[in-house]
């Protein structure tokens, strides 16, 4: 099993909060990790464009845990707004809670399947439906 799938597999596990938005940053959101340069043996999780940092974390445990959940990022497993460019991304056609007190669903096709992962709340079912597609695009060789 891959290194990266075995992150996936984890952050799947993930309650939501910072550690959750971390993993969906860089497995769906192609945000990299970066040695900051002003503290070398510090590694940060940094969007594309240089412009975005979620957290730093040591290199001797760059998997699987950071060790300081700070800086700035998208609140992306709590708050709608942060999560829901995820929906157009991943292509989510279905966001749905079946009853009051259920959790939330997210649905997507994929590769002539439907991926489907549920969350206490929707933003939680978005980022989590989100990782299971990474999880597809990887299992399926496709880069993203």
């Amino acid at each position: 099993m891959s290194q990266e799938r075995a992150a996936i597999e984890a952050a799947l596990l993930l309650p939501p909060g910072r550690e959750l938005d971390a993993a969906v940053a860089e497995h769906v959101l192609g945000w990299r990790w970066t040695e900051v340069i002003y503290d070398p043996g510090r590694w940060q999780l940094v969007h594309p464009n240089g412009v975005g940092r979620l957290w730093e974390i040591g290199t001797e445990n760059r998997y699987p845990r950071p060790q300081d959940l700070s800086y700035f990022g998208p609140l992306l497993s709590t708050d709608l707004a942060d999560a829901e460019p995820l929906i157009d991304l991943c292509e989510i056609t279905s966001l749905q809670r079946p009853e009051s007190g259920m959790p939330w669903e997210a649905h997507l096709p994929f590769n002539g399947k439907w991926i489907c992962e549920s969350g206490d709340t929707m933003p939680h079912a978005i980022c989590r439906c989100a990782l299971r597609w990474a999880l597809a695009r990887l299992e399926a060789g496709d880069e993203h």
